[in-house]
């Protein structure tokens, strides 16, 4: 949980005061070539991504070397790939204003979601329930409308028309790579939502947070 609080934090602070942190058109406005586009990176920028990126590489060692294998094991191992792949690609091509963004949207649901688990851990259901319902309303909000109306509406199109076009730049093949990798996100996304919905009506039946990637007993 720590983690996410300080990756959380770092962002914001990076963020904050910035015109593109709530207007997604100066993610693109300035640059006048790609790859890379040649908008200046911030030394907190630099060391978010070299944070972020630490973080979801020995993310992928874990998941594959130590970590239980659960029902969505392998929708995990894509995320944590993609994620990687995203930071380093957007690096790279300095999309980095966008990248920033993207990763707080995700980052600020995790928080609530290690709470929930932590709590549920230690046997604390007036805890557990109260902070899953907060985290289901993070995950809805940041991850199921903001990233599809704010963030992939925006790599769909805003790059093309604000500079592609006006510049004369051909936008082939970043455009297809960066949105690609965004729509499997958001394909997770989707369907970490139904595993979520699986939760409550669970915690309706039981009165408990149960997490369905769990094995259930009966399958032991």
């Amino acid at each position: 949980m720590s983690i996410y609080i300080a990756f959380t934090t770092l962002a914001l602070v990076v963020c904050w005061g910035e015109v593109w942190f709530t207007d997604s058109r100066y993610w693109w406005l300035g640059c006048t070539r790609f790859p890379p586009c040649n908008l200046p990176v911030s030394r907190g920028l630099l060391l978010f991504y070299c944070a972020e990126t630490g973080f979801y590489l020995q993310a992928v060692h874990f998941l594959a070397v130590h970590e239980e294998r659960r029902k969505d094991w392998l929708e995990s191992m894509i995320h944590h790939v993609v994620t990687s792949g995203l930071l380093f690609y957007s690096y790279a091509v300095n999309f980095t204003r966008a990248g920033v963004v993207i990763i707080l949207i995700h980052d600020v649901s995790d928080i609530f979601l290690e709470m929930a688990k932590l709590a549920r851990y230690a046997k604390r259901d007036d805890i557990a329930t109260p902070t899953f319902v907060v985290f289901f309303l993070s995950w809805i909000v940041c991850r199921v409308a903001i990233f599809p109306a704010f963030v992939i509406r925006s790599t769909l199109f805003e790059p093309v028309v604000l500079v592609a076009a006006y510049m004369g730049i051909e936008p082939r093949p970043h455009w297809e790579i960066l949105n690609g990798l965004l729509l499997v996100l958001f394909v997770l996304h989707v369907y970490w939502t139904a595993l979520i919905f699986q939760v409550i009506r669970r915690q309706f039946a039981t009165g408990t947070v149960a997490d369905v990637r769990e094995k259930d007993e009966d399958d032991d």
